[in-house]
């Protein structure tokens, strides 16, 4: 007998819930952006965020803004219960940061929440408990005008999305993220975030060209201004000098009415409008805010409103694009006219093209900002003097030969890990060290084994007792921006164990006392910018471990670079020590740091054999 069982149900409330609330809650992070997004859209002056264990454990979010009165209060945690819209056509005339009305019945779906509000009007406010979407106590409290959101066991009750969760100090550079790009869209606004009871960040209220200056780190003399209001847009805000553009994107920051958004086309409008000023590998750092009318705007297009749709997007792209070059321009041209002022030159500087100032590709050095993955027959054909493909396995030699991707292709052998015995050494092209062995030459890159050493020391369990500090004369003040002085903080151990003596100064600033022994190029704190830009930079890229990054970092940008001389004393040093270590014959990034030179080889080529 047949019966017909119809196929489709509908979903019980707390599985709906539950599923909008995938919507909207990835992470921590996500909790905080909706809740002080609602902050700010209740006109809060001072929001102070508070957040145990990354968010995991626990989120609080406080402001004075408007709050809510015992009705609002019941109401907020219900789907789709907003204030911000009456008709649907307010769906193209968004004037608030939130509207969806997804966010605290989503959030309150997955956690244990607490709702305080006292609206500016009422004598109590209201407190308001929910576990799991589910309403357990409404009453009336005693507190001051604001709300207060309190966020606990994020996705108790769906433990497979909290075990894709990630370590407590990602989920808490996160919601460091966040509330950076908020601090950029609000400056009028203060903003505080502790974790685990310790300070991260502190934005006080500001005018938009001081919270540029503090979120880039720089001063106000390497910052141009730009204020432009034409064809129904208007952009404001600060960009960095092209000599002072930095090593990633992470001080980039868009605003649009507000909103911290990523665009593709206008950062490359942006990064066009530089054009030829700032070298290829380098990143402009900006905090620019747009506006426009807010109907040629969906905000509606991704469920964390992360990127929105302008209706006129290209008009808006080339005005960027002019701005920016305009900007630019104006500026290497009053400094070019200042330059040739002071030096009495009516030209530029003639520039070199002779044949012998020209490297050739055969030639040309390694781009230290490459990291080589492997040693490929190409990249390895260069060292192998080994012409007849014959192995070498007299102990006490080197041998490098071509072959696959995998360094278990390369043969290289030495006796009992000691190096050969050095009669002589010599330091050529100020690149690499030469030394003659019985029967060949040996070949070192002293940049690529420095850096080998220097990894090896910093990755040591021990890395205190090989990395002593050189006390600088004078400690150094460094200046940084927010997310790089947040960043210092929570590395502040590891670099300490690799040499460096730092400590907090506050407003965004550290002192250096003291640097590694074996630094060769500190230029003033440079090389300290470059590890924290690096580090952060791999973040934005989940690449590997931040330990890792940090030891790699100090390790290309402290060693010795091309073109320094080196002392007898030090080049039989750097030598014995390459020696000594675990990985001798390449650096951390994969280059070879030796080769040898066979003597029949050389005698192959001057036609002896």
């Amino acid at each position: 007998m047949y019966i017909n069982m119809s196929i489709i149900k509908q979903l019980p409330d707390n599985v709906i819930d539950k599923i909008a609330a995938g919507e909207v809650v990835e992470r921590p992070a996500s909790v905080v952006k909706e809740l002080v997004e609602n902050s700010i859209d209740a006109g809060a002056k001072r929001i102070e965020i508070r957040i145990a264990a990354g968010g995991k454990q626990s989120i609080v979010v406080s402001d004075d803004g408007s709050g809510m009165n015992a009705e609002d209060v019941r109401m907020c945690p219900m789907r789709h219960a907003t204030s911000k819209m009456r008709s649907p056509s307010d769906l193209f005339d968004i004037h608030t940061l939130g509207f969806r009305g997804e966010a605290l019945a989503s959030i309150g779906g997955v956690s244990y929440m607490t709702v305080e509000s006292r609206h500016i009007d009422d004598q109590e406010g209201t407190r308001l408990v929910i576990e799991g979407g589910a309403i357990r106590e409404c009453q009336a409290v005693g507190r001051a005008v604001g709300t207060t959101i309190s966020v606990r066991q994020l996705f108790f009750n769906t433990p497979a999305r909290r075990k894709f969760l990630r370590q407590v100090d990602t989920e808490a550079r996160h919601i460091n993220q966040v509330i950076i790009g908020l601090a950029a869209g609000y400056p009028e606004v203060s903003f505080t975030l502790d974790h685990q009871d310790r300070n991260m960040l502190h934005f006080t209220g500001a005018t938009r060209i001081d919270r540029v200056i503090d979120l880039l780190g720089l001063g106000r003399d390497q910052i141009l201004e730009i204020d432009y209001a034409k064809d129904g847009f208007q952009i404001v805000g600060g960009i960095s000098r092209p000599e002072h553009a930095g090593k990633t994107k992470s001080k980039q920051h868009w605003l649009v009415r507000g909103r911290p958004i990523h665009s593709r086309g206008m950062t490359e409008a942006l990064y066009k409008g530089y054009s030829h000023w700032i070298p290829e590998g380098a990143h402009p750092a900006f905090v620019c805010w747009v506006d426009l009318d807010p109907k040629q705007i969906d905000v509606n297009v991704h469920p964390a409103k992360r990127e929105i749709r302008i209706a006129n997007e290209r008009a808006l792209n080339e005005s960027i694009q002019a701005i920016i070059r305009e900007a630019v321009s104006s500026s290497e041209e009053r400094a070019f006219k200042i330059e040739t002022a002071s030096t009495g030159s009516a030209m530029p500087p003639s520039i070199d093209l002779s044949e012998s100032s020209r490297i050739s590709d055969e030639g040309k050095a390694y781009n230290e900002h490459d990291e080589v993955k492997g040693l490929g027959e190409k990249a390895v054909q260069w060292v192998n003097w080994n012409f007849d493909g014959e192995s070498d396995s007299e102990q006490g030699t080197l041998l490098l030969q071509s072959g696959p991707n995998e360094k278990g292709a390369v043969g290289v052998s030495i006796s009992n890990g000691v190096g050969p015995e050095i009669e002589n050494i010599w330091q050529v092209h100020g690149r690499y060290l030469i030394s003659p062995l019985k029967d060949a030459l040996l070949v070192v890159d002293q940049q690529a084994a420095h850096e080998r050493i220097l990894y090896e020391e910093a990755a040591s369990k021990d890395a205190k007792a090989v990395s002593p500090v050189q006390q600088l004369l004078f400690p150094l003040v460094l200046q940084l921006g927010r997310e790089e002085y947040a960043l210092t903080l929570d590395i502040i151990d590891l670099l300490k164990d690799i040499g460096f003596d730092v400590r907090d100064f506050g407003e965004n600033s550290i002192v250096v006392d003291g640097i590694p022994s074996q630094m060769k190029n500190w230029n003033d704190g440079e090389v300290l910018r470059h590890i924290l830009a690096d580090v952060a930079d791999g973040e934005a890229t989940l690449k590997g471990p931040r330990t890792e990054r940090v030891f790699l970092s100090y390790a290309k940008h402290s060693a010795v670079r091309d073109g320094v001389k080196l002392e007898e004393l030090e080049m039989s040093y750097m030598l014995k020590r390459l020696m000594e270590c675990e990985e001798p014959y390449f650096c951390p990034r994969g280059r070879p740091t030796i080769v040898k030179v066979l003597r029949r080889d050389l005698d192959r080529l001057f036609g002896r054999i």
